[in-house]
């Protein structure tokens, strides 16, 4: 099947950004590389995500069959979120991704990353590492 890509003239590094195309998403599966989480755990994870984005990536993430949604039929609800097994193959990706992030933060000025990602209150911004203490 890869022999055949060429037949469709797109970039298999353009599909794999189209489909992770938000800093949310990236984030959403960060945390989803954890195990299932239900949609608070999620909004918790995923710092400055609005209702309104995290619910629309994971329709899309979804959609693109990277994640799975099972209702379980309780009063109330209780909706759990997954990653598909195509979504768990993004993990050399996301390591990748994070092992990068790592050395550049380790070789960068303070106080060009502070300007650069705008970041004055430590622990108030959606780059923060979230806090998994109280898991």
């Amino acid at each position: 099947m890869a022999e055949d890509i060429s037949r469709f003239d797109i970039c298999p590094c353009a599909v794999t950004i189209s489909l992770l195309d938000s800093k949310w998403k990236i984030l959403i599966l960060r945390e989803l590389l954890q195990g299932p989480k239900r949609y608070g755990e999620l909004k918790k994870g995923v710092v400055g995500v609005s209702q309104k984005m995290l619910t629309q990536s994971l329709k899309e993430m979804q959609a693109d069959q990277l994640v799975d949604r099972k209702v379980y039929p309780e009063v109330p609800p209780h909706v759990e979120y997954s990653l598909s097994s195509l979504g768990q193959s993004l993990y050399p990706v996301a390591e990748a991704l994070e092992n990068w992030g790592i050395a550049f933060i380790k070789n960068s000025d303070p106080d060009y990353l502070a300007k650069r990602f705008n970041i004055h209150e430590p622990g108030k911004h959606w780059l923060r590492i979230p806090d998994r203490s109280k898991e």
